[in-house]
């Protein structure tokens, strides 16, 4: 292979994995955030939900927009395991303390919050049972 056929085969692959990875996420729409919570999210399961425990550093938000319920993917087999919805489905959105990039979309979300403006979530997975916020997009219209 030529050395711009290798080039034009890692875009092919690099394109290929883009779209797959971004296949697995699901986008909401716009939305004000609603509520906050942050501190523990998930906890030993002897204690009640929603007790506070100390834990990792993370926040949660709810949207005023239609809930979109994520999907955790079980583990890769022989045969994958089908994909199932994340277990809350009324407590809104969670952020993993443990993925790259969390201070800034926790950023991203403590300013839309503050100044009223409305943001779309990707997602991807679950985190404390809850639909894991991958992304953040922020809309300068707040309406």
């Amino acid at each position: 292979m030529t050395r711009i056929s290798v080039m034009y085969f890692l875009t092919a692959i690099a394109a290929v994995a883009s779209v797959a990875s971004s296949a697995l996420a699901q986008q909401t729409a716009f939305g004000h955030i609603v509520s906050l919570q942050t501190g523990s999210l998930g906890g030993p399961p002897h204690l009640a939900p929603n007790t506070a425990i100390d834990a990792d550093d993370t926040l949660a938000i709810t949207l005023d927009a239609p809930f979109v319920n994520s999907s955790e993917t079980g583990p890769v087999t022989v045969r994958p395991l089908p994909a199932t919805p994340c277990k809350i489905t009324n407590g809104g959105y969670a952020l993993d303390p443990k993925d790259t990039g969390t201070k800034v979309n926790e950023s991203v979300l403590l300013s839309a919050y503050l100044a009223g403006h409305r943001v779309s979530l990707h997602l991807n997975g679950c985190v404390f049972n809850k639909p894991r916020i991958i992304s953040v997009v922020l809309s300068t219209v707040n309406n």
